[in-house]
């Protein structure tokens, strides 16, 4: 028997991260993202988390996500940048 990654049970391949990033940027419905985001975290990850929370700041669901995505080697970093400006965009627009 093999053991697998988290990852790989939780996001089958890089098609469906991207998959996942875009149906949050279209919709800005982070909640399908919160239960896979608690299972790809991992303990240097919570750790940082809690650490933010000090301070007041801790990041949404689909932050978390894409720098899971990131780690996991889903996305590249300039990618992670240019799907969390997209998300602010359509998240401003959305308010307008």
């Amino acid at each position: 028997m093999t053991d697998t990654a988290p990852h790989q049970t939780v996001i089958a391949d890089r098609a469906s991260a991207l998959e996942l990033i875009d149906t949050a940027v279209l919709s800005l419905d982070q909640q399908p993202l919160q239960g896979i985001v608690e299972q790809l975290l991992t303990e240097e990850h919570k750790a940082g988390i809690a650490i933010m929370a000090v301070s007041g700041d801790k990041p949404n669901a689909f932050e978390q996500f894409l720098v899971l995505s990131e780690y996991y080697g889903f996305i590249t970093e300039s990618e992670m940048i240019g799907f969390a400006r997209r998300f602010v965009a359509a998240s401003r627009d959305r308010a307008d």
